[in-house]
C-alpha cells in the first residue's frame, strides 16, 4: 500500500512534466499553486477509509508542458490519471 492507497497506479518512471492540479482550499496544500512538476508521475485510484484526497490532477489532459507517455500496453497516461488523487493525508489502520 503506498500513502494510503487502496490502489496505485503510475507512468513510465522517467517522464517529467508540468500538470495542472486542483486542491482542497482548507487542506494542507492550501495556497499551492495550480500548476506543478511531477518527474514519475503516480496516483490513487482508490483510498484507504481514513484517509482524504489533498490535490488531485486536473481533468481530461493534465499535462501542460514536458512530457508523458504512456506504458507498453497503452495505461498510464496522463489521462489515466486525470482527476485522480496524487496527495493524500489522514490517518489509516494498514495491515500487511
Amino acid at each position: 500500500m503506498w500513502c494510503g492507497c487502496g490502489t496505485r497506479a503510475g507512468s513510465r518512471g522517467e517522464d517529467p512534466g508540468g500538470i495542472t492540479g486542483g486542491e482542497d482550499p482548507g487542506g494542507i496544500t492550501a495556497g499551492a499553486p495550480g500548476h506543478s512538476l511531477v518527474h514519475a508521475p503516480l496516483w490513487c485510484t482508490e483510498l484507504v477509509p481514513g484517509v482524504r484526497v489533498e490535490q488531485s490532477y486536473g481533468t481530461g489532459n493534465p499535462l501542460v508542458s514536458g512530457h508523458w507517455r504512456p506504458l507498453d500496453d497503452g495505461t498510464g497516461g496522463p489521462e489515466a490519471a486525470a482527476g485522480q488523487a496524487f496527495a493524500q493525508a489522514g490517518r489509516a489502520l494498514l495491515t500487511v
